[in-house]
């Protein structure tokens, strides 16, 4: 009978610890859309309603199902284009509070319309060919009002004399099209079509509004969402560089999802250093690229970043952060202070030499808890690193180009990769 009773209480403990894991705080994202068999909706399924919740939905105040809906979409075969909608979930068969209303798109998609963009001497650039260009994108609700920001990558190529000159920027938008904050990542950071996308959102220091972290470089510049302008590093430096940058110094930055500014400023000076990036281009010792990272790649190799979230402990998310494809690989995970914003290393993991996981990476990365036990790994092309930051798997197949990782085989404990 003892047995049985620690059995139950060792099973309650593993549910109570896979429960604490934090989710995002965001609204029901209801979506109105006028289609010609009337108005189409779709909603959000909450993590903690997926099991026995069903959902009522409102038309101008109306219930629209005769009984409640077991999915998260319905289409209003009487609906019009002038209509409000709300949803409202029902739980043990009680309903709940509804959603704030949503009028119907016209369009089945959503326009925002972008503000102007500026070059560093303060002149407005047009948006679309010949100006500034949108690229990449990481979404985060910055405001904490459940609604998803934009943190958008545009950027500039101007030509004068057989000279280029970019402008790049990092802009955070919301739903209207107001800018937040941007930063004009100058001279030393790649921001093309091509190159690494080294920005995420995330709400790490669980206050219900993600936060920012990004890789930066001297001579950029962080226009807050108060109208300072705060100058990153040395402003004279300008990096010599092939395709990609090889050279100069490289910043880690915590930012203030809300207002663009980093934790670890003084609020005051016009020139602020941020902390080195954990994961240096050369180690101590070394200084020649093509000896560290392979000769005739222009940069590409050590160019290759990687952002993430991963829950490591079961229980909050941790920064993650990756550098190296095809032959070395370079990873850390930084944990978070919600009170002090400090950063303190949780792990690394360090590949250079020729080995069974030397260049088994890929241009990208997931996060899975592949070996089911509540704390995620870095699933990263032929090979997974565990939640302590060591080796878990690695198959020798080498580089590949895409990945999936999820539970294929029904039949088999864990998650299989694609």
């Amino acid at each position: 009978m003892k047995k049985l009773g620690l059995l139950f209480l060792s099973m309650f403990i593993s549910c109570v610890a896979f429960a604490q894991r934090m989710t995002d705080v965001v609204d029901r994202g209801l979506v109105a859309v006028k289609v010609n068999s009337g108005v189409y909706l779709s909603w959000r399924v909450f993590g903690e309603e997926y099991y026995d919740i069903t959902y009522n939905l409102y038309r101008n105040g109306i219930k629209v199902n005769s009984t409640p809906l077991s999915v998260s979409n319905y289409t209003d075969k009487q609906g019009t284009s002038s209509n409000t909608y709300t949803v409202a979930p029902i739980i043990d068969g009680v309903e709940q509070a509804q959603c704030a209303a949503v009028k119907v798109w016209s369009n089945q998609y959503f326009d925002i319309k972008m503000p102007s963009a500026f070059d560093r001497n303060g002149k407005v650039v047009a948006n679309g060919a010949g100006g500034y260009i949108l690229n990449d994108v990481s979404l985060g609700d910055v405001t904490g009002d459940g609604v998803t920001e934009f943190i958008v990558k545009r950027n500039y190529d101007l030509n004068t004399t057989g000279n280029v000159t970019r402008f790049n920027h990092y802009e955070c938008v919301d739903m209207s099209g107001k800018r937040l904050w941007w930063i004009d990542l100058g001279p030393n950071m790649m921001a093309g079509p091509d190159e690494q996308w080294d920005l995420i959102a995330y709400d790490w220091d669980q206050d219900g509004k993600a936060e920012c972290v990004m890789r930066g470089a001297d001579n950029m510049i962080i226009h807050t969402s108060s109208g300072k302008s705060i100058n990153i590093g040395n402003m004279n430096y300008v990096a010599p560089r092939d395709q990609y940058t090889c050279n100069g110094a490289e910043y880690l930055l915590y930012l203030n999802g809300e207002t663009g500014e980093p934790y670890d400023w003084d609020g005051v000076a016009e020139n602020y250093t941020p902390m080195a990036f954990p994961l240096p281009r050369f180690e101590a010792g070394e200084s020649d690229y093509g000896a560290v990272w392979g000769k005739g790649d222009g940069g590409h190799r050590s160019s290759k970043f990687y952002f993430g979230a991963p829950v490591l402990d079961g229980r909050k998310a941790s920064i993650f952060l990756g550098r190296g494809c095809y032959t070395r690989h370079k990873m850390c995970a930084l944990d978070v202070d919600p009170v002090t914003h400090q950063l303190v290393q949780r792990w690394r993991w360090n590949q250079y030499s020729a080995n069974a996981w030397f260049g088994q990476g890929f241009h990208n990365f997931g996060i899975a808890d592949v070996d089911w036990d509540g704390r995620d790994e870095i699933v990263f092309g032929s090979m997974v690193i565990d939640d302590n930051g060591k080796g878990l798997s690695t198959t020798g197949l080498g580089h590949g180009d895409a990945q999936h990782c999820r539970d294929f085989d029904p039949y088999r404990h864990g998650q299989e990769i694609f």
